[in-house]
């Protein structure tokens, strides 16, 4: 068991919690939703409410992610937005100091530093889906708890089955909440037969604790009686998702994600770099158990850069989180080369610029009354007044949807789930990710351009879901080549001969007389 005070003040972990306070304040602006965590909580609402996962909400994620919303939304209803931000908090707080005393009880430093865990809660919590808990932040603590059972490890002692069989659930249970855990899973079985002499029933312990994490899961899977769906939205949809590419219509692409992550941590990338070359070069002169656990560090930061593969085109900018633990670790190995300290500091600094430039942006946008003394040096048609638009303004869809006249529920043809929040308005039926349907529906144009594994949703089933609860507004993109209602009416025209079409501003309201 981590020692967690043993090595400074409780003085040092309040300033911990107060930067993680500040730095995810941005989060409890009341018309902040993350496009992830609205999927999620979507999906949570239908399970609470009697409904089954991947049988009546479609999100193609595995379970673990939607079940800790549901477990909020049951806890605190309406009040499971600010439950889930409060509890991110305390949740990344908790990582950050376990991430420090792995650090220093293995001696990764020289000398005692709190420069990981903050690094750590800086990189987390800048802007964009780093303010809503996602998959990959979930990740984050069990994947913390598995590498130190992992570093734990010796030479042939009786205790390394132990260990492995604690990293393997604790990996295991990462896979069932992003799948890119995969790359970690095979990061700790190279790591472990290139840095130890291997023994085949370590291997199979490490083996059997992952097989453990997900079996379990999937019992629990069975027993709700959605096991076939789970296999064709949880499973094969995902390897649609991973040949489909960027979904039609977002801004973002890869290569601009990718200048994103440079700006953001190219400085920290460079550092983390250089210092491994320069652990490389120097490991003959380590006593042979550091050099081991190093070994193993590597092995981590080289899994967690590979579990951006499984992404695809998209680089999403959240899929970096999982670097961030070993990348903040050789960060601040930097003070231990043999470099004038504060040439490493300034270095440091320099990484330090542009995420926190982000963060005051971000800061900025959400609170423009607070920071109004800065609002003459932002761009008009800039970022900042963008965001100031989207968080402080009511959005267009509101003069256009009441939600007092809303009982079926609203369907969006986009792929913005917060709008259901931004206009208070529940979600029509099971496609509470319409990016899934999007490409599940036998209806659309491009359905026949895109070969899948999964099962299509054939229109005589989207015909009687419709039928028998119509929606009362569906909300269509209004730009060329995406419009996706016209496609759905010419499909079905009786159906749909009733609804009245609201053109506001990029969108297309459709309302059932």
């Amino acid at each position: 068991m981590l020692k967690i005070f043993s090595y400074n003040n409780p003085f040092v972990y309040g300033f911990l919690l107060v930067c993680v306070i500040l730095l995810r304040l941005p989060s409890f602006h009341p018309q902040y939703f993350g496009t992830d965590e609205s999927y999620y909580m979507l999906a949570a609402q239908e399970i609470v409410e009697g409904g089954t996962q991947y049988v009546d909400t479609w999100d193609n994620k595995p379970p673990v992610i939607v079940w800790v919303y549901t477990l909020f939304v049951w806890l605190f209803g309406s009040g499971a937005f600010v439950a889930i931000r409060i509890f991110t908090i305390l949740y990344l707080f908790i990582s950050a100091v376990i991430l420090n005393q792995m650090v220093m009880e293995n001696k990764f430093l020289k000398n005692f530093s709190i420069l990981p865990a903050f690094l750590f809660l800086l990189l987390i919590s800048i802007p964009w889906y780093c303010q809503e808990l996602n998959g990959e932040q979930l990740m984050i603590l069990p994947v913390i708890l598995a590498f130190n059972q992992v570093f734990n490890v010796r030479e042939r002692a009786p205790e390394n089955g132990w260990h492995l069989f604690l990293a393997g659930i604790l990996i295991g249970l990462s896979f069932m909440i992003k799948y890119q855990a995969i790359m970690l899973f095979l990061g700790v079985i190279v790591g472990y037969l290139v840095t130890w002499t291997p023994r085949l029933s370590d291997v199979m312990s490490f083996i059997g604790g992952f097989l453990f994490s997900i079996i379990v899961i999937l019992t629990i899977i069975y027993f709700s009686g959605a096991l076939p769906e789970y296999w064709d939205l949880g499973i094969l949809y995902n390897l649609d998702y991973i040949f489909i590419g960027t979904n039609p219509g977002e801004e973002s692409t890869p290569l601009s994600n990718l200048g994103q992550y440079f700006k953001l941590w190219g400085v920290f990338m460079l550092i983390a770099g250089i210092v491994v070359v320069h652990f490389r070069l120097q490991s003959f002169t380590y006593a042979i158990r550091i050099r081991k656990i190093e070994s193993i560090l590597l092995f981590w930061l080289g899994a967690s850069v590979f579990t951006l593969l499984p992404g695809a085109g998209r680089l999403y900018l959240h899929y970096f989180y999982l670097i961030i633990p070993p990348l903040v670790i050789y960060v601040s190995k930097l003070h231990d080369l043999r470099i004038r300290y504060w040439i490493a500091s300034l270095l440091i600094l320099a990484g330090l610029v542009w995420p926190v430039i982000t963060f005051g942006h971000f800061m900025v946008a959400a609170f423009p009354q607070t920071f109004a003394f800065v609002d003459r040096f932002v761009s008009e048609d800039g970022w900042v007044k963008g965001k100031q638009k989207e968080l402080n303004q009511a959005h267009i869809l509101t003069h256009y949807v009441d939600p007092g006249e809303i009982e079926n529920g609203v369907l969006i043809l986009d792929f913005e789930p917060d709008l259901y929040y931004r206009l208070g308005v529940p979600a029509y039926g099971r496609y509470t990710n319409f990016s899934v349907a999007y490409y599940k529906f036998d209806l659309f144009s491009h359905s026949d351009q895109h070969k899948i594994l999964s099962s299509r949703e054939p229109a005589s089933r989207v015909f009687r879901t419709f039928r028998d609860l119509p929606p009362d507004v569906i909300i269509d993109r209004d730009e060329p080549g995406f419009r996706l209602f016209p496609q759905i009416r010419e499909r079905m025209p009786l159906l749909f001969a009733h609804y009245n079409e609201t053109k506001a501003g990029k969108y297309r309201v459709y309302s059932r007389q």
